[in-house]
């Protein structure tokens, strides 16, 4: 939920605003405080988040990785700069893949970027030569 709420570049407050919730309701979410917010507040803050609420993950704390059978599997910008040991940030992966200077995927039915391991691996491969 965080990932997704910087993603679009809102604040907790903003979010709260949205959903007609309190900033701390929204940050409590965020860091596991409540476990199970109620149909109406998942409702409100999944559609703010422009996801279907069955896909939101509140108490989830590792980032949603969309898994396609048969298809790569893909990391979100947070999971492809942990896998890359962080020499490149999250936001740096998302702003490059959207202005379309390194190879991304989009998930079906949103704008959220990611990434598949031979994506990554072409983003590396340069970086290594130069240092070469």
């Amino acid at each position: 939920m965080r990932a997704r709420r910087r993603e679009l570049g809102l604040t907790v407050r903003e979010l709260a605003e949205r959903t007609l919730s309190s900033p701390s309701y929204i940050s409590g979410l965020e860091n596991n405080k409540y476990k199970q917010p109620s149909a109406d507040a998942v409702e409100r803050i999944a559609k703010s988040l422009d996801f279907k609420p069955a896909d939101l993950h509140i108490d989830d704390p590792e980032p949603e990785r969309p898994v396609v059978k048969g298809a790569p599997l893909t990391y979100l910008p947070e999971e492809a700069s942990a896998y890359l040991g962080g020499v490149v940030s999250p936001e740096w992966l998302r702003r490059k893949a959207r202005e379309g200077e390194i190879p991304s995927s989009t998930i079906t039915g949103s704008n959220r970027v990611c990434f598949t391991e031979a994506d990554l691996r072409s983003i590396v491969q340069p970086r290594v030569s130069q240092a070469a």
